[in-house]
């Protein structure tokens, strides 16, 4: 495996101009230090219905625990057990509260709760999840 070396990133502005809009950020990007880059970039991400993973980034699998309760794998582990994760969730016009826990550098758990008839119920919905930290 090879390894490039660089301090910092420069865009060549010429294909990258957004001349529709002179004010977007795109035109206002020249260099970025490369931490930005290998700090700040999605070390993770899933997106998954029940156990079935429809694309991901750094996951071996997704595991039913039960209804409305994923574990999620992770490939490559983090460098500690409290990371920052972003989750969406989806179900046809229902409510959706996301909680996480169990967070661990080789894998996460995900409880949805689905708004159903005036009350939460664990329930299966499709499910993204992105994390952003430090791989070990």
């Amino acid at each position: 495996m090879s390894t490039l070396n660089v301090a910092n990133i420069s865009d060549d502005q010429s294909t990258l101009s957004n001349s529709a809009n002179p004010n977007d950020s795109l035109n206002n990007t020249t260099t970025v230090d490369t931490k930005f880059v290998t700090n700040g970039s999605a070390k993770v991400q899933c997106n998954f219905s029940d156990s079935a993973i429809s694309s991901s980034l750094n996951v071996s699998s997704v595991d039913n625990n039960s209804l409305g309760n994923n574990t999620v794998s992770i490939t490559s582990n983090m460098s500690l057990d409290r990371y920052q994760l972003t989750a969406t969730g989806g179900s046809h016009g229902h409510a959706i509260i996301q909680t996480f826990y169990d967070d661990y550098p080789d894998r996460y758990t995900m409880k949805n709760l689905k708004f159903v008839s005036g009350a939460f119920d664990e329930s299966d919905v499709r499910m993204g999840t992105v994390i952003h930290g430090d791989l070990a």
